[in-house]
């Protein structure tokens, strides 16, 4: 992980596409209203490959908070 303290497994989506600095936490959508991943990067080598965590795990860790209205510290990174 970020933090070098453990392995971190995630399937991650690469796409081509110009990711800017902004685009994090962005949607990655797959068709009309329909969201596949959550932009979270871009390549540092080849300009026209970004990347994305698919839909399913951004789902399993912030779905039991959808709806919630109680304030929360910002925490480490997932």
């Amino acid at each position: 992980n970020i933090y070098g303290d453990g392995i971190a497994e995630r399937s991650v989506v690469e796409m081509t596409a110009e990711i800017r600095r902004g685009n994090s936490g962005g949607p990655l959508g797959i068709a009309p209203g329909v969201v596949g991943g959550v932009v979270f990067g871009a390549s540092r080598t080849a300009p026209q490959v970004g990347y994305a965590i698919g839909s399913d795990q951004a789902l399993e860790r912030l779905g039991p908070s959808i709806g919630s209205t109680t304030p929360v510290g910002t925490g480490a990174c997932l």
